[in-house]
């Protein structure tokens, strides 16, 4: 009879005119002329420029892939876009200033969908400016473990890990600071399936044999994880995240920073016998943080909310036996630095979620990930979301893009 396993839920936009001979009033009376039509030319250039350019800008409805930055509610925006693409397409340049050199993350995620059209992209963070953002947010490596930027990593060549459309990181990173905004870019770890696939010394071993490990039966969906105690695993994680600062994002979100959750954890092995995963996970930050540092960049760790302590005796009880198994003991009390925890599109459950953050470790920084979108996918303004709750900074997230700024 198959074991049955321990199960670890996470929520985790020309005129000219000629002029014949004639009398000299004639002539004062063509000049005259031209001089009106120039004023009245140039006074009509901008708004008319505006209108055209404008045209190019426009947005498919909601249910499209394209991102849309609106004043007005919006309905169901298409996830579909959460799924990895891009382009090599020179991105334009905007002329706008330099960011500040100001640590406060006001930000925004922009589905790397959007960076094949220069259009789409360029309509974004012109849309953006105004709403008192500050940074904008990419996907490098998601949660597939698929790394969606033009990598010179060889073992991501090695796995076949970049995808078929990635992007390039240098033209996506110049184009976001160069419209006046601080380029930042997300980076899964642990939780990877693809290159345990194609290389399994990386991967969470079943009972440290030669088969990997899975978090549930691959029929139901499961799926193998990076393993991480493996120094070889650590080392490509850390070099992605140098190799980003590198290329021109100045912050790195890095995600994922856990052991497997799931179906049969006793069974995982990971090639250390009862391995410390809280000093595994804090020296892997440590690394991680020493190499973004050293590059000139600053890293953001980030946490689900269900990691947190919900403050009643049988839910701290619960909460921490899958802390224990995932992070090695509550991992909130450790954290330094700036960490962005995942809140609620209810800005009531934002502020209980920050409130008890604060409250086990008020040495941090605790920054919010906002999901900009309802349950039914409709929009929410970003004025409603921030209501009251207060963080030390923000990531406004929709995966199809679509935002209502207000």
């Amino acid at each position: 009879m198959k074991k049955k396993g321990t199960k670890i839920r996470r929520y985790g936009n020309i005129y000219g005119r000629g002029m014949g001979s004639g009398s000299w009033q004639i002539v004062v009376a063509m000049i005259a002329g031209v001089l009106l039509f120039g004023v009245i030319g140039w006074s009509l250039y901008t708004p008319i420029h505006n209108w055209i350019a404008g045209l190019g800008e426009e947005r498919p409805a909601a249910s499209s892939m394209a991102p849309v930055l609106s004043s007005q509610p919006q309905q169901k925006p298409d996830d579909s876009s959460s799924s990895a693409q891009g382009g090599t397409a020179a991105l334009p340049v905007l002329p706008q200033p330099e960011p500040q050199a100001d640590e406060t993350v006001n930000g925004i995620y922009l589905p790397v969908s959007a960076l094949s059209d220069p259009s789409v992209v360029s309509g974004f963070l012109e849309r953006a400016s105004p709403a008192g953002l500050n940074t904008v947010v990419v996907e490098a490596k998601d949660a597939t473990g698929t790394v969606l930027y033009a990598s010179k990593n060889e073992i991501a060549r090695q796995l076949g890990a970049e995808d078929l459309a990635a992007y390039d990181a240098a033209a996506a990173a110049k184009t976001i600071r160069d419209a006046g905004f601080v380029p930042a870019a997300r980076l899964h770890a642990f939780r990877d399936s693809l290159a345990p696939v194609y290389e399994r010394g990386m991967g969470v071993r079943y009972y440290d044999t030669e088969s990997l490990w899975y978090d549930n039966d691959p029929a139901q969906g499961g799926k193998p994880w990076l393993n991480p105690c493996s120094a070889q695993v650590r080392e490509y994680l850390v070099s992605l995240a140098s190799e980003l600062v590198s290329s021109g994002f100045d912050i790195i979100l890095l995600d994922s920073v856990q052991f497997p959750s799931g179906l049969g954890l006793e069974k995982a092995g990971y090639g250390v016998a009862d391995p410390d995963r809280a000093q595994v996970l804090d020296g892997f930050i440590a690394q991680v943080r020493k190499a973004v540092e050293d590059a000139g960049g600053r890293l953001i760790v980030c946490l689900p909310s269900d990691a947190l302590l919900p403050g009643d005796e049988a839910g701290d009880a619960l909460t921490t036996l899958n802390n224990q198994m995932i992070y090695g003991g509550n991992p909130a009390p450790r954290m330094t630095g700036q960490v962005m925890v995942t809140l609620s599109n209810d800005p009531a459950v934002s502020k209980e979620i920050l409130s008890r953050a604060r409250t086990e470790n008020a040495r941090a920084e605790w920054l919010g990930l906002i999901p900009a979108y309802r349950n039914d996918g409709s929009l929410l303004g970003s004025a409603s979301l921030l209501s009251g709750i207060d963080p030390a900074g923000y990531l406004l997230y929709n995966p199809s893009g679509n935002y209502q700024l207000q």
